[in-house]
């Protein structure tokens, strides 16, 4: 089985963006690509087609990078990142050839604008109608906001709240384990310990995951004793309190509710407010855009009205677009398995859109 790629560009410079409501056909530059073996994708700098190349160390003008197609010896088929060395090399060594008695200040800008293209694409899949499921650590991209889920959750995992203060004489009082008193500061239960191990002071406890995490790797710590993740949350009355997070991203800012219900969603937006979502999806939608209505109400042009939608589906979480504008988009880790019983799948890579598909057509004689 081979594979048929179709690249449709936005001819309109876009910030990297692509206008998936225009009817007008002449605004797009199509080309069609039958592959049969590995192949590099690539656009010559400035210039709106693509070109394929087997041997891209060969090109002798400087390009933008897209992607490459490998196909390995057993026949299977992978999306991959083309690696920057090619890139340097090919556009460092172009430059270094043009005559130095014409490098004015236009050539320098010009030289500059190649500099600058000098890097690896990000590669998005497309997500559509028919939804994507999602996963931790996944970076989504709505129009030119982007999110990253740093946790799904469907089961409970909140702390229960105690204190001497409810103690009869006849009890035994709480110990914490860290410090040993047993006063009357709050205490919880934040892992699956038991016995003397099962109580902790908050405080004290904020002191010890303070120790513990390293904000290098961005995971939750774990209990020492147990293994068990620290639990996220306190209860206190009707409200649900984060333990951990406050501490440990202390710049963020929280959207949160009075009480989370399983299932529900940790999204963390990319910006420079870094804001911070806890949302619920248990017996409802959670929908993105500019509309009053949202959920996540998201104030940029690039955003449509009710841009996309989360939800909770057979313990899964799937994320739809919404016939947005500009695209609801995922990121892809290279190497990235094209599964041909999925086919067909979209990428957006800058202003291009490429759609990749079975190819029915016998290979060349």
């Amino acid at each position: 089985m081979t594979i048929i790629v179709k690249a449709n560009t936005w001819i309109r410079d876009s910030r990297k963006l692509f206008d998936h409501s225009e009817q007008n056909q002449f605004k797009y530059y199509k080309q069609i690509f039958p592959i049969f073996d590995s192949i590099f994708f690539i656009r010559i700098y400035a210039i709106s087609n693509i070109k394929v190349l087997k041997n891209i160390e060969e090109l002798d003008e400087p390009y933008e990078p897209m992607f490459q197609i490998v196909k390995t010896l057993d026949h299977e088929w992978y999306i991959n990142e083309i690696n920057t060395r090619y890139i340097n090399e090919i556009n460092t060594r172009y430059i270094n050839e043009i005559n130095t008695r014409y490098i004015n200040e236009i050539n320098t800008r010009y030289i500059n604008e190649i500099n600058t293209s000098i890097t690896r694409q990000k590669i998005w899949l497309l997500t559509s109608t028919s939804g994507y499921n999602l996963k931790e650590k996944d970076i989504i991209k709505l129009g030119n906001i982007k999110f990253k889920i740093n946790k799904l959750v469907t089961e409970s995992f909140v702390s229960t709240v105690y204190t001497n203060r409810s103690i009869t004489a006849d009890q035994e009082k709480y110990v914490c384990r860290i410090c040993y008193e047993e006063d009357d500061q709050l205490m919880i239960n934040p892992c699956c310990c038991k016995g003397t191990n099962k109580y902790v002071h908050l405080k004290c406890h904020y002191n010890w995951v303070e120790t513990i995490y390293n904000p290098l790797t961005n995971t939750r710590p774990s209990c020492h004793t147990c293994k068990s993740i620290y639990n996220n949350y306190i209860k206190i009355g009707s409200r649900t309190i984060s333990c951990y997070d406050i501490l440990m991203f202390p710049n963020l800012s929280y959207v949160m509710p009075e009480d989370i219900q399983v299932p529900y969603i940790e999204l963390e937006k990319i910006s420079d407010s870094n804001e911070k979502y806890i949302l619920s999806v248990a017996n409802k939608n959670i929908l993105f855009g500019r509309s009053h209505k949202c959920h996540v109400i998201i104030n940029d042009e690039t955003i449509s009205k009710v841009h996309a939608m989360i939800s909770y589906y057979n313990g899964k979480f799937i994320l739809f677009d919404n016939n947005s504008k500009f695209g609801t988009m995922i990121y892809i880790k290279t190497p990235f398995k094209i599964d041909l019983n999925t086919l067909p799948i979209n990428l957006q890579i800058g202003r291009t859109v490429f759609t990749i598909n079975k190819n029915t057509d016998t290979l060349p004689s």
